[in-house]
């Protein structure tokens, strides 16, 4: 199996068909919700052609990758499924099963890259590395796991029910800590010191975090006021917040969490409840 065909030309699906190229696949076909995202794939992959339809596209592979948004896939395998008979199908979501692909004769595999993709050329260099969780029969997953070796990627199998959490854990990750860093930017707005300067801030000690938790673990990089049982402080901080009800609200949700971290750490039970009740009291109705 050899010939590849694209459906959904965004970032994910260039990515991967600039990889699956330079691996020896031959890229035969895409097909995509508009035009200009299949003539930018043609500008990255230069292979294969533009279809029509996605069962043209689907016909003329024999792996065909469903790298569209994941509230369309299923519609997809409809449209595409008398034409899989035979061929391996694979989506690349992250929270949905091969349950949604009804294809009968068809091998069916859900591989998700565990990765950012914001662009082709990010999704290009860090995709070979990342791990790719995949979820499919064992017939199926000899075929996945290469193919994901083949691109320089790492397979990690799980099971239909460990997917959906799985997809959970990498979007806390990848998703909310964006988030999170885009409301202290906010919040460092507020007290006018522009974004530019609050990323030079914030990012020595975002990037010391991470290297820390690669080190020594979570619970060993965990520091702060919570940490160190500094009640007053976190006071302080739960009265600045008092306007801001949704921060507030989230600040609270964190400092839970991060409390629970602060005590496997040897946080001394007293400061524990202290700060338990103290977060309590401040929760927002």
């Amino acid at each position: 199996m050899k010939k590849v065909s694209i459906i959904g030309a965004g970032n994910v699906g260039t990515s991967l068909a600039v990889l699956l190229k330079r691996s020896g696949y031959r890229v035969v076909a895409v097909s995509s919700r508009t035009i200009k995202s299949c003539e930018s794939f043609m500008r990255y992959v230069k292979q294969g052609r533009i279809c029509d339809s996605n069962a043209e596209a689907a016909k003329l592979g024999e792996i065909v990758f469903i790298t569209t948004n994941d509230d369309v896939i299923e519609e997809v395998c409809k449209e595409i499924a008398p034409v899989l008979s035979g061929k391996l199908v694979i989506h690349c979501s992250g929270a949905l099963t091969t349950d949604v692909m009804k294809a009968k004769g068809a091998r069916k595999a859900a591989i998700h890259p565990m990765q950012a993709i914001p662009c082709v050329g990010k999704g290009v260099k860090s995709l070979p590395g990342s791990h790719f969780d995949v979820q499919c029969d064992d017939e199926t997953f000899a075929f996945a796991k290469k193919l994901v070796h083949d691109i320089g990627g790492i397979p990690v199998r799980i099971s239909r029910e460990q997917k959906v959490f799985n997809h959970i854990a990498s979007c806390m990750i990848s998703n909310f800590s964006v988030a999170l860093f885009t409301i202290a930017l906010e919040l460092y707005k507020d007290v006018g010191i522009d974004e530019a300067e609050a990323v030079d801030m914030l990012m020595p000690m975002f990037e010391e975090n991470v290297r820390n938790i690669r080190n020594v673990g979570a619970i060993e990089s965990l520091t702060g006021p919570i940490e160190r049982g500094d009640i007053n402080t976190i006071k302080k901080h739960l009265a600045a917040l008092g306007k801001v009800r949704w921060i507030k609200a989230l600040y609270i949700c964190l400092a839970r969490s991060t409390l629970k971290l602060a005590e496997k750490k040897g946080l001394e039970l007293g400061k524990v409840s202290n700060i338990k009740a103290l977060l309590k009291s401040h929760i927002v109705r």
